[in-house]
């Protein structure tokens, strides 16, 4: 597996009141449609993190 975690400390944003913008519904689809999965973690003054996991094939 190819695991790639992407995270800042930026302002963040809640996640109940507005979700995921069309963009990471995107990132999701892709890494579904490689067998695999994203989710994302985010809080007002608490930043973002991005985990994307997807099956790594050697060529």
């Amino acid at each position: 597996w190819l695991r790639l975690k992407v995270q800042d400390d930026g302002r963040g944003w809640n996640m109940k009141k507005s979700g995921p913008g069309q963009g990471m519904l995107m990132m999701q689809d892709y890494a579904e449609v490689a067998g695999g999965s994203c989710s994302f973690k985010s809080a007002p003054g608490k930043g973002t993190e991005v985990v994307a996991e997807v099956p790594f094939i050697h060529a």
